[in-house]
């Protein structure tokens, strides 16, 4: 049997694990969680936290709201929102290289 067959027979979710991260992360998968349900989070918040990081950081250096609402896609309106908002725990360095190989 190829691989990619083997894939293709695997159950439930696991051949869609075992096309994103391969055969061998699969099985480990299914060996570790055997039986369980698991929810994988979508790296949305992840990438949002940091946008919003780097957008506080470049206004406190000195750019616009205008001029970062123009780079990030946002309103000027939803850049103020974000710049009057609590900053949460920074994004841990190694999170922004993740999130990077991730786009």
């Amino acid at each position: 049997m190829t691989e990619d067959a083997l894939k293709e027979s695997l159950p439930g979710d696991l051949g869609r694990i075992a096309e994103a991260a391969g055969l061998e992360a699969a099985l480990k998968i299914a060996r570790a969680f055997r039986g369980s349900y698991i929810y994988v989070p979508g790296l949305d918040t992840l990438i949002r936290q940091a946008r919003d990081e780097d957008i506080r950081r470049e206004h406190h250096e000195g750019s616009t709201s205008a001029e970062l609402a123009a780079k990030y896609g946002l309103s000027q309106r939803g850049v103020r929102k974000i710049l009057r908002r609590l900053s949460p725990a920074p994004v841990h360095p190694l999170a922004r290289t993740l999130l990077m190989r991730a786009k």
